[in-house]
């Protein structure tokens, strides 16, 4: 794709397809670099790693990846590069591509542990605005909360704990109560009706992250939609409607 002008980060809109099912939704929310920020910090959609195309010397200003990270590693990138102001262009509302999505729980960031995630997003602490840093901060903690009863010991758990404490992202309280939960999910946890309740009182503590929220279209319409299709041959047309139908 030929980008004009002095563009050094573009986006484009993307359909994803779960499962070679017959649901699509959009992959990307559009936005500016301001509303990126707050959405990768809330955990919210923003952006795709394969909707971005990068200057080269862009690429190169920014502290590129954490090779030493299993996965996450491209939001601090992308975060990065809107803390030095880049010149930010949403390209196409439109979608230029299909993502379909296959789950077979083999992925990297399916089994990536919680601990490798904040230890990714940690590294972009340091740019935020103070509003922002008490965004990250709320929502870390909801995240771990969350986590909390997929640790496999108290040990990992700590850990993480610690490193979340010792870098100023939770407090003495937080640190007591998750640790004390843990303790008594894996306590009640083969007894049935226990577990429930004891599952329900971490409530008490945090307010659950909003899931991502899917807003579901119908692909053919779109495309169908779409001035630059309606200027095909009936056959290329009908190539591609055969394509996303299949």
């Amino acid at each position: 794709m030929f980008i004009k002008g002095d563009i050094e980060l573009a986006a484009y809109q993307q359909i994803c397809q779960q499962n070679k099912t017959n649901k699509f939704w959009y992959r990307c929310v559009e936005n500016e670099p301001e509303g990126y920020i707050y959405n990768y910090i809330s955990f919210k959609r923003a952006l795709s790693t394969s909707s971005l195309i990068w200057h080269k010397n862009t690429f190169f200003k920014t502290d590129k990846w954490d090779e030493t990270l299993k996965s996450w590693q491209d939001p601090p990138l992308i975060l990065n590069a809107f803390f030095l102001n880049v010149n930010f262009k949403w390209l196409s509302s439109f979608p230029l591509a299909l993502i379909r999505m296959m789950q077979d729980g083999s992925q990297i960031t399916d089994q990536a542990k919680f601990s490798q995630f904040i230890s990714s997003f940690n590294t972009i602490y340091q740019y935020l605005s103070t509003e922002n840093k008490l965004v990250f901060k709320q929502s870390i903690r909801k995240l771990l909360w969350g986590y909390s009863i997929y640790y496999d010991n108290y040990s990992e758990l700590n850990k993480s704990v610690r490193y979340l404490f010792n870098n100023g992202l939770l407090n003495s309280s937080d640190k007591r109560n998750v640790l004390g939960y843990y303790k008594l999910y894996r306590l009640t946890k083969h007894i049935i009706l226990l577990r429930s309740i004891v599952y329900k009182l971490q409530f008490i503590f945090y307010k659950k992250l909003p899931a991502k929220e899917f807003v579901y279209i119908n692909a053919l319409e779109v495309l169908q939609g779409n001035a630059n299709f309606r200027t095909l041959s009936t056959i290329e047309q009908n190539k591609l409607l055969n394509f996303i139908k299949n």
